[in-house]
């Protein structure tokens, strides 16, 4: 057999100018990519219900939540074929680049007219999707530039351009989100619901086609395809859904220690520009102030020794107290610390820790204990920044990490809250001390530390979160049950109201037993079910048959009614497990009724007014709202609250507490918060919320999920920005 014959062939490819040899190369990158995209697509669809579900929990009224909820279904029908039209698409896309060449290159959005001129036309709802796509695409590209790089000349190598944009390459993330785009016009939603699902695209898809790039620059370097291109520089992270496809064991955050956040790179880009331009303006040191170059080796002693001086309680509150220190152990005049005795990158990495740890002072989110004590944190970051540069662009940085997630325990702590070794506090301190104690250039320290502390801390999140989870289904509990008797209380009403009056025992039978079991049904069942429907109808089959009866042809119809009737109250008082005697003794009664009616005997009945006092009179109906709010700002606050959000809640007796909204009923509108332990602390409707807002007796902790090291580094980028506004 020829040799040719034993290459693997693209499917679809027809471009004979291509060797034997390329063409394998190709099968292999097309197996990458038919082996990874179902996986990628799969995994966002096991993340789309849980996704949309939390949305419609969290969206603010009936009609949003209905959308959510039909999107959801509908997206269930079509998920496969979706997937399935996704998936080809692409393959098929790919197969025609090495065909044909590059596909002419189409905007997203599809489905428009064109004008005389050849302008499209496309209204505002095809605008919206191709805005979405767009920003999709655009953001890909930022983040993968060195990634596609590579993969497009490797590609236009392969097939003689000299040069393929990233628009042209049949995987790029144009490609790759056009298609998606494209594969669930198939689906009858809204277009804010399809801007959603591109939303969850973006996060659970392109957010993970790096590590398939990876792959296939692997591939074609590996098989000497321009393999002096563009050397790996960093791993992206891999689709834990690919991960679990391969049967590889998913990545945790220090397994990611190595990546390298390009949107992080570009933020502390813009921050040492800014930086650079404040000092360009600064004024010129003053004749006779001595300037000396520092190194790296000198500065990091002198370091140390203020590290230790921390360590001993004395405290640096500012980034000038800092140089101040450095100055002294350096034997130089503060002013010139910085700028103008260290490197560039030294006095960056300088003034970017002094920055975040002035934000760390200023942050609303942190209690002033937890200030002092993270404090303590400032010069071993500064140390481990000057020894690995990487702080600034790994999140998943050592250093970063531990400061990070020790902020983030920090946030629901109150200053009321023990101080003990095993307390959050102790743990905190515990964590603080063995860096500033311990910390001299071995970064791995930091995991280390992080690690003790997340041992602690993940076992009293647990406990936090199953108490927490006790406490919002009790209420949640508490209120349906209330709502279940309100809707009941409201039916029973409104069917006696008919009446002149009604029989001792249909009295009894509904305010003892079967009020309770349409209770039942309605919390267990749900108002549109056929099971509630069927309990309302028994009411008002009760109701008739006690109803004397003069016509025959009536009479027959009681006595053919009474079977069922009867069976079906049995039915629903044996769910609530009454007691079977009672149940005897009222079917008695009821059968003597019945007996009266249809003899057309008159039978004495209770008043209906006393009748429909019974029934109600140890109802608990749900609280009505009775402050009335005038300032429409402080509504808009309570009414916007996210659970989830943290707040700082003073008492109107001054008492100062942090808490976390858990709950917000959609009924009652009433507010659960707890404490970080997860128990529940305040229980505020939504006008009592209102008016602490109004009475600014309730803080939002803005943020309070974010990062700590994200939300300085935006902080300062914003602050310099700002005072460079102002200078100029």
């Amino acid at each position: 057999m020829p040799q040719d014959d034993k290459i693997v062939s693209l499917s679809g490819v027809r471009n004979s100018a291509m060797s034997p040899r390329g063409k394998a190369i190709m099968a292999d990158t097309r197996k990458v990519v038919a082996d990874t995209l179902p996986a990628l697509i799969e995994g966002l669809f096991e993340q789309m219900d849980d996704a949309m579900y939390q949305l419609a929990e969290k969206s603010g009224g009936d009609a949003l939540q209905t959308s959510y909820f039909q999107t959801m279904r509908a997206l269930r029908k079509v998920r496969d074929a979706i997937a399935t039209r996704y998936v080809s698409q692409v393959l098929q896309g790919f197969d025609r680049f090495w065909s044909n060449g590059p596909a002419p290159a189409g905007p997203a959005g599809g489905g428009s007219g064109s004008t005389e001129d050849g302008l499209e036309l496309v209204n505002e709802e095809q605008l919206e999707e191709s805005l979405a796509i767009s920003n999709i695409i655009s953001k890909a590209e930022n983040s993968y530039h060195r990634e596609l790089f590579a993969l497009n000349h490797r590609f236009g190598h392969l097939r003689g351009d000299e040069e393929l944009a990233s628009v042209d390459n049949p995987v790029g993330p144009s490609a790759l989100s056009t298609a998606f785009q494209q594969a669930i016009s198939v689906l009858d939603a809204e277009t804010p619901m399809k801007l959603v699902i591109y939303k969850l695209f973006d996060r659970h898809v392109i957010a993970y086609i790096g590590a398939m790039y990876d792959e296939l620059n692997d591939v074609l370097r590996d098989a000497g395809v321009l393999p002096k291109l563009n050397p790996r520089i960093k791993r992206n992270p891999v689709a834990p859904a690919v991960a679990k496809k391969r049967g590889d064991a998913p990545a945790d955050e220090e397994g990611r220690g190595d990546e390298v956040d390009s949107a992080q790179v570009r933020l502390y880009n813009t921050l040492t520009e800014l930086l650079a331009a404040q000092r360009s303006s600064s004024p010129d040191l003053p004749p006779g102030v001595p300037v000396r170059h520092v190194e790296q080796r000198e500065l990091l002693s002198a370091l140390n020794a203020v590290q230790q001086s921390v360590a001993d309680g004395k405290l640096l509150r500012s980034p000038e107290e800092v140089k101040a220190r450095l100055g002294e152990q350096l034997g130089l005049d503060a002013r010139v610390v910085g700028e103008h005795s260290l490197g560039r990158a030294e006095a960056d990495t300088l003034d970017v820790i002094s920055m975040l740890f002035d934000f760390l002072v200023e942050d609303r989110n942190l209690p002033d204990a937890m200030k002092v004590l993270l404090g303590r944190l400032q010069i071993p970051m500064l140390k481990a920044a000057i020894l690995d540069r990487s702080f600034f662009s790994k999140r998943h940085h050592p250093a970063r990490l531990l400061l990070n997630e020790l902020a983030q325990a920090a946030v629901g702590w109150n200053e009321s809250d023990e101080r003990g070794p095993e307390s959050l506090y102790g743990r905190i301190e515990a964590a603080v001390t063995r860096i500033t104690d311990e910390f001299d250039t071995d970064i791995k320290l930091f995991a280390e530390v992080r690690k003790e502390f997340q041992s602690f801390y993940q076992r009293e999140q647990r406990g936090a979160e199953l108490v927490e989870k006790r406490v919002c289904q009790a209420s949640e509990g508490k209120e349906q049950l209330a709502q279940a008797r309100k809707v009941v209380n409201a039916l029973l009403r409104e069917k006696l109201m008919r009446r002149d009056g009604v029989p001792v025992v249909v009295r009894n039978m509904l305010r003892d037993a079967w009020k309770d079991a349409m209770v039942l049904a309605y919390l267990k069942n749900g108002p549109e079910s056929e099971k509630w429907h069927r309990m309302v109808e028994l009411v008002d089959q009760l109701l008739w048959s006690v109803e004397p009866r003069h016509v025959p042809e009536e009479r027959r119809k009681l006595l053919d009614t009474i079977p069922s009737l009867l069976k079906g109250l049995r039915e629903g008082l044996n769910e609530i497990s009454f007691d079977q005697h009672k149940i005897t003794r009222m079917f008695k009664s009821l059968q003597e009724c019945h007996v009266a009616c249809l003899k057309a005997q008159p039978i004495e009945v209770l008043p209906t007014e006393q009748v429909e006092s019974d029934l109600v009179e140890a109802d608990t109906l749900l609280p009505e709202e009775t402050i009335e709010i005038t300032d429409e700002h402080a509504k808009q606050q309570a009414e916007s609250l996210q659970v989830g959000a943290w707040v700082e809640f003073t008492s109107k007796d001054g008492k100062t507490q942090r808490l976390k909204l858990s709950w917000k009923s959609r009924v009652s509108n009433n507010c659960l918060f707890v404490n970080r332990k997860g128990i529940k602390s305040l229980e505020l409707n939504l006008p009592e919320l209102a008016q602490a807002f109004a009475e600014d007796r309730i803080k939002v902790l803005e943020d309070a999920g974010k990062l700590l090291t994200d939300r300085a580094m935006n902080a300062m980028v914003s602050s310099l920005k700002k005072k460079k506004g102002t200078d100029s």
